[in-house]
């Protein structure tokens, strides 16, 4: 049986330099791009419209959980893929009161 590699989902709304860091970190931690990691990153976009598609592609690539960037990512994120953990990489606001984090 051939294990496949650790999938994660990248919902972003630029090419910020946390994605970087957070891409170069795995890397040092032994997740290796095409190796032992595959990422799922479609092209960033502010518009939810564009998000919540790029999170159906993330989704149907059968990621292991998502990285969400900003607070629109995150609440498209949360509302629409219920089966995969959501890593928040960034959020203005109180995840708790706003029901995020449950």
């Amino acid at each position: 049986m051939v294990k496949r590699s650790a999938r994660i989902g990248i919902l972003a709304v630029s090419r910020a330099e946390s994605i970087d860091v957070l891409l170069a970190t795995l890397e040092s931690l032994g997740w290796l791009g095409g190796k032992t990691l595959d990422v799922v990153f479609p092209e960033p976009s502010s518009e939810d419209a564009t998000l919540t598609r790029n999170l159906r592609h993330i989704l149907a690539a059968g990621v292991d959980l998502v990285v969400a960037q900003t607070r629109s990512a995150v609440l498209i994120a949360t509302n629409t893929a219920s089966a995969v953990p959501v890593v928040m990489a960034a959020f203005n606001g109180d995840p708790v009161a706003e029901g995020i984090v449950r």
